[in-house]
């Protein structure tokens, strides 16, 4: 039946999306964060009820993401004309398992099952499975993403105040730690003299006072040191310097084009068409030349590679774009504005395409 058919690739749809790089919680990859919850929770499985929106184990950080994909299935249904009562029940499963498969990703240290399950009014179950390589997130090997997401998670303020905290605590240190060396050297002489020290009222102590107070600024300068350093090894920092920034803010074009540098290419568009410039080749194409349009990504090992390759005719050579070129955002509003039905099938490839999909799929094309 045809209503079959639509919930089998609602739950594709789903499965494909939530595994994807595109599905982040606070700009890191959900997966890999998942991953490290079910492990603090000690399971080795993360259920997402698809109707409720609700996680299980659940925690306040997936709230966000959670309600998205409850919102999502609402949508995909609306879109192929189905009542929500068409579907009884709807689950998403997310497996972790240590089994590597053979080709995985470096640093991978799981191997991640997604299973969306959707049962409908007569109780018959439509099961989709997608399956990638994981590890636990960590800031230290993982770039923060500075794409717009759909499907971020709930809102968390991050004041610009904790990287004074940090700055401070270095000082204090510093400061800590200079005390501490005056005060073990005069403590030092003191004892090689046997004499009392001199104390700040102008009187004198016993030079055993002295060495408990050198080793209690020498501990508080350890301490400020090492939480100092911890926090700048986490990259708090970094992470923490967005002033007052609510991560679901939309994100302007100049956001999203901090990725683009010129070194990989400069695309340069105007009224007549698109031009790509590489260190090694000049490329371009007219406007009214252009057939068809795919997306594909590459796959850079820790990261993939958004690209988009526009095709002229079935002889002609691909111009090639991707988002680290200068100028790729620019061409994609631009392509959004010339090509009618680019931007819904374009972003729909973008929640939808998995982690490292290196096939080319054909989000336009021009009627004949």
């Amino acid at each position: 039946m045809p209503s079959s058919r639509i919930l089998r690739g609602v739950a594709e749809g789903i499965a494909g999306s939530f595994i994807s790089r595109n599905n982040d919680v606070n700009g890191y990859w959900a997966i890999g964060k998942l991953l490290s919850h079910a492990v603090s929770q000690k399971s080795d499985c993360i259920l997402l009820d698809l109707v409720g929106g609700q996680l299980t184990p659940d925690h306040s950080q997936f709230h966000g993401m959670a309600h998205a994909y409850a919102t999502m299935l609402q949508k995909q249904l609306g879109r192929n004309h189905l009542p929500p009562d068409r579907v009884r029940r709807a689950g998403l499963r997310v497996t972790f398992d240590s089994n590597l498969p053979l080709f995985a990703i470096p640093r991978a240290t799981h191997r991640c099952v997604c299973k969306v399950e959707i049962e409908d009014w007569r109780g018959k179950k439509h099961i989709a499975e997608q399956t990638t390589s994981c590890a636990r997130h960590s800031v230290l090997h993982e770039i923060r993403s500075t794409r717009a997401n759909i499907l971020r998670a709930n809102s968390v303020r991050t004041p610009a105040s904790f990287q004074i905290v940090f700055q401070a605590g270095l000082v204090a240190s510093a400061i800590f730690v200079g005390i501490a060396v005056c005060m073990g050297m005069d403590t030092f002489r003191a004892w090689q003299s046997n004499s009392p020290l001199s104390n700040w009222k102008g009187g004198t102590m016993p030079y055993k006072y002295g060495a408990l107070l050198t080793l209690a600024f020498g501990s508080l300068a350890a301490g400020g040191a090492y939480f100092s350093l911890k926090g700048i090894k986490d990259r708090i920092i970094q992470d923490l310097s967005v002033r007052d920034t609510d991560v679901r803010k939309p994100i302007t074009d100049a956001d999203l084009s901090k990725l683009e540098d010129p070194k990989y290419g400069i695309i340069t568009i105007d009224e007549n068409g698109v031009q790509v410039k590489h260190p090694k080749l000049v490329a371009s194409t007219a406007w009214c030349d252009v057939r068809e349009v795919f997306a594909y990504k590459r796959d850079l090992l820790t990261t993939d590679l958004i690209c988009l390759a526009l095709c002229t005719s079935n002889n002609a050579p691909v111009l090639e774009t991707h988002e680290e070129m200068q100028g790729f955002v620019k061409l994609w509003r631009e392509l959004e504005r010339r090509l009618p039905g680019f931007q819904e099938k374009y972003t729909k490839w973008l929640l939808s395409s998995p982690a490292f999909d290196s096939q080319p799929t054909s989000i336009w094309k021009r009627a004949t």
